[in-house]
């Protein structure tokens, strides 16, 4: 079975801290996984037809604003289906249980087009979805560095917890820098989602 987990949250709530360390754990569970930008196309057409150098100033943010709502403007689900043509070609080949960890979930649309995905066309492809929460976000660098680029329609970190298959509190912050214990780690992820990636208790280090 291969796994699609969809993260999501408001800007600096820790989605690529928490992908990161669940592509670590699990690789070192001997699972293989991946992480997946949603936005990754946005940015490869940006740099090689827009000369975007990579910074996320205010000019360059405006870019990868304009250049994603191009193409939400053109098919509703057009950046999903790069994702999925990339995930299609590199990763679903494989015969084993694999995980693709996509950080930047912001839409439901994104869940909509994966869940057709695996009810038409891939049938051994589960999708579930992650909210990671925390207290300690400043709303005015939210809002700075998390454009809204489709503001009709609601954002993943206003719909109700119900909507989520799991949610993590990421109030404390883990630092990948530093040494995680499994138990902290654990903690951290809630027992619902370590049994789900099937995850061992012994004390190694995350990082």
């Amino acid at each position: 079975m291969k796994t699609i987990l969809l993260i999501g949250g408001k800007a600096g709530s820790g989605k690529d801290t928490i992908a990161t360390l669940l592509h670590k754990k699990l690789n070192n569970a001997n699972t293989n996984a991946y992480i997946v930008h949603n936005a990754d196309k946005v940015k490869q057409i940006s740099r090689e037809v827009f000369g975007w150098d990579s910074l996320k100033n205010d000019l360059g943010r405006q870019l990868l604003v304009n250049v994603t709502k191009t193409g939400y403007d053109y098919d509703k689900y057009f950046w999903e289906k790069y994702t999925y043509q990339f995930i299609k070609t590199t990763i679903l080949k494989s015969m084993k249980d694999e995980f693709i960890i996509i950080p930047d979930w912001r839409y439901p649309s994104t869940k909509e087009y994966f869940d057709m995905i695996s009810q038409i066309e891939y049938k051994d492809l589960q999708v579930k979805t992650i909210l990671v929460e925390s207290n300690n976000i400043d709303d005015v660098a939210s809002n700075s560095k998390d454009t809204v680029i489709r503001e009709s329609e609601d954002t993943i970190p206003n719909k109700p917890k119900n909507y989520f298959d799991y949610i993590i509190d990421n109030t404390t912050h883990i630092d990948t820098g530093r040494y995680i214990p499994t138990s902290v780690f654990k903690r951290l992820l809630g027992d619902d989602l370590y049994e789900f990636l099937k995850l061992n208790d012994s004390e190694s280090k995350v990082f």
